[in-house]
């Protein structure tokens, strides 16, 4: 009953209409059977109506009521540093809490195991292209621009993130008033595109305080097994399970982060985890050579120079690797390839490796032990 009301509907729980009042202007709908929205699903049309009609924000959290709530930590989200001088090329110990790439929990994702990564219904890869599957089938259609940034940016931040920090990195030029609104059809539109391949429960972000993270049990992504990976050959000091880290490190490590993708705020991440991941084949190459797999370890020298094609680094350590187990042809060989990589940008050899060569090379009365010789860093 409503004064403005021009008709009344008596419906069945199926809402199937029994009586239509006055016949005369509803009547016609008598026996039809309504179409009906959950609140969620009515929120997220209505969010998509006053988008396209310019009317301002969401007043309120429209999934409070049906987004799943996870208690916060105490002490607020880990930016515990998981990288120690052994092979990490920067001290991030200081790193802005504001920045793009914060620091993760020295504790695996809850989707990694000792084992292999548990099954989840969602399948994200962030090294290469950007690509999402649920249950085994890729998402290729439907899933609009900003509802991928929303999902790749807070996949960087498993400990969760406000709102109002997405949208001050992703859409920086929001107006204050619109925030709220902006990250919700984002996130609106993420959560629906994933129901409709994977099922009306599927969740996505969880609720901590006011803190929105990535559903770990729903989630599996490669960037958080790279991040276990690497955390778990820091921590330990058995060579062997370094080693074995380091090899799921370097194997998940596909491309770098978010291949084709240009952001403000993608650049500095994947250049961190670029070089991370140098850092990982350059320790991995050592502990091979440690272990006596000196061919392992040139797979993985050979490796690091395919994913970095104008480092340096890898090219001197595959020389003294190849001088070391008596290849002469090969030091020249990689010498050589680096001259010409380098020649394609018109950038000279540094000094400290082409004094390098020429000691792996000189007259073998003059050449030094490899094994004693220092590498520049």
């Amino acid at each position: 009953p409503s004064p403005i009301a021009t008709g009344q509907l008596r419906i069945d729980p199926g809402r199937r209409v029994l009586d239509a009042t006055p016949a005369d202007r509803v009547g016609a709908l008598l026996g039809t059977q309504l179409f009906g929205l959950r609140a969620d699903e009515a929120t997220e049309v209505l969010a998509a109506v006053a988008e396209a009609g310019g009317e301002g924000d969401l007043d309120e959290d429209p999934f409070a009521a049906h987004a799943p709530v996870v208690p916060l930590r105490s002490g607020g989200p880990s930016t515990d540093n998981l990288f120690t001088d052994d092979f990490s090329t920067a001290d991030l110990s200081t790193h802005d809490a504001s920045g793009p790439w914060p620091e993760p929990s020295p504790s695996p994702p809850p989707n990694r195991n000792r084992d292999g990564p548990a099954e989840r219904p969602i399948t994200v890869r962030m090294f290469g292209h950007f690509e999402v599957a649920v249950h085994g089938e890729a998402v290729v259609t439907g899933l609009r621009s900003r509802a991928r940034d929303v999902f790749a940016w807070c996949l960087l931040r498993p400990e969760g993130a406000t709102s109002d920090e997405a949208v001050d990195a992703l859409w920086p030029d929001t107006a204050p008033g619109r925030v709220h609104g902006q990250f919700w059809r984002s996130f609106s539109d993420l959560r629906a595109r994933l129901r409709e391949a994977g099922g009306d429960d599927l969740e996505v972000l969880a609720k901590a305080g006011e803190h929105y993270r990535p559903c770990a049990d729903e989630i599996a992504c490669d960037l958080w097994e790279f991040q276990a990976a690497l955390g778990e050959a820091a921590r330990t000091d058995d060579p062997e399970v370094a080693r074995a880290a380091l090899r799921r490190a370097v194997e998940v490590y596909r491309g770098d982060f978010l291949v084709g993708t240009d952001r403000p705020w993608i650049e500095p991440v994947r250049q961190d985890l670029h070089r991370r991941s140098l850092d990982a084949h350059l320790r991995l190459a050592e502990l091979e050579e440690q272990t006596g797999c000196p061919d392992a370890a040139v797979e993985v020298l050979e490796q690091a120079i395919a994913r970095d094609r104008y480092a340096e680094e890898p090219y001197r350590r595959l020389m003294v690797l190849h001088a070391a187990h008596g290849r002469p042809g090969a030091v020249s060989d990689v010498w050589r390839l680096l001259q010409g990589r380098l020649g394609e940008l018109d950038l000279d050899v540094e000094t400290a490796t082409a004094n390098l060569y020429r000691q792996l090379t000189a007259d073998p009365e003059r050449r030094p032990d490899p094994d004693r010789v220092r590498l520049p860093r």
